[in-house]
């Protein structure tokens, strides 16, 4: 994991990180429903502060290493498909915080 916040302003902070997730490895117990692989988390945000309130907005792309599915011998006695799966992931978020 890495991750930075650099105070632009008093009331102004960017945000910038990165991590990355190892997935389980094993092709034999993946199905269509749970392509799993390792991934990369890119993020960015910013958050304004007045000290009464807060806007915290944020964004993360997540790219997912090729996936394989399915082998000759099947763990998973209802998966029946053999294939790689690529798997991207976009994720906005938003938070307002008051304090009282």
């Amino acid at each position: 994991r890495l991750a930075a916040e650099y105070q632009l302003t008093q009331n102004l902070a960017l945000r910038l990180g990165y991590m990355f997730d190892k997935g389980p490895g094993n092709s034999e117990t993946n199905s269509p429903e749970m392509p799993d692989a390792d991934k990369h988390y890119f993020s960015i945000g910013a958050c304004y502060d007045t000290g009464d309130w807060a806007i915290d907005l944020g964004y993360a792309y997540v790219l997912f290493d090729e996936s394989r599915i399915g082998s000759d011998r099947q763990a998973v006695p209802y998966v029946h498909s053999r294939g790689k799966f690529k798997v991207d992931c976009h994720i906005l978020s938003a938070q307002y915080t008051v304090r009282f």
